[in-house]
Parts: C-alpha cells; structure tokens; sequence
C-alpha cells in the first residue's frame, strides 16, 4: 500500500513540475503574447496544483504560512491564507 503512495506522490510532483516547466517555457498552446495568451497557463497549472493537494499536510501549510509572514511582512495576510489551508483541508475530505 505504501508503494502505491509514493507513487501517487511520484506522479503529483511529475506532474506539478512539468505544469511549471510548460508555464516558464516559450513554446505555449496559445501564444502567450496574444490577449488570452495565458489561459492554457493558468488552466494547467490551476489543474497541477489541485492535483498535488495531497503533497502537503496541514503542518506543511503551517510552515509555509510561517516563512510568507517572515519574507512579506505587512504584504501577508494571514485570515485570507487560514482559509486558503481550510479550503485545502476541506477539498482533502471529499
């Protein structure tokens, strides 16, 4: 069962990278100097991220919220970024 778990956890952050690589690269679906350039970008990478949810626990995000506060500064919010985790959590028990 463990392996299948790190499997899972293999194909998430395959895929979550390869989201990132698409979006760094030049060479687009749609042409990113179009007006709607943007859309497969954003598409693909909204679909890596939902997918990748399982790659962080609830002390992760704690962590992470820890760090943006350190480096923002009066730029971070925290209430909006306790919903986000929530929202995480929540999508997690489906």
């Amino acid at each position: 069962m463990e392996n299948q778990n790190n499997n899972g956890n293999f194909l998430d952050i395959a895929v979550l990278i390869g989201a990132i690589v698409y979006f760094v690269t030049p060479i687009d679906l749609i042409p990113d100097v179009t007006p709607i350039g943007f859309v497969d970008d954003t598409a693909l990478l909204t679909m890596a991220f939902n997918s990748a949810k399982s790659l962080f626990s609830s002390s992760d995000i704690a962590k992470a919220n820890e760090k943006a506060a350190k480096l923002l500064g009066d730029h971070f919010d925290p209430e909006k970024a306790a919903k986000m985790a929530q929202q995480i959590i929540a999508s997690r028990k489906k």
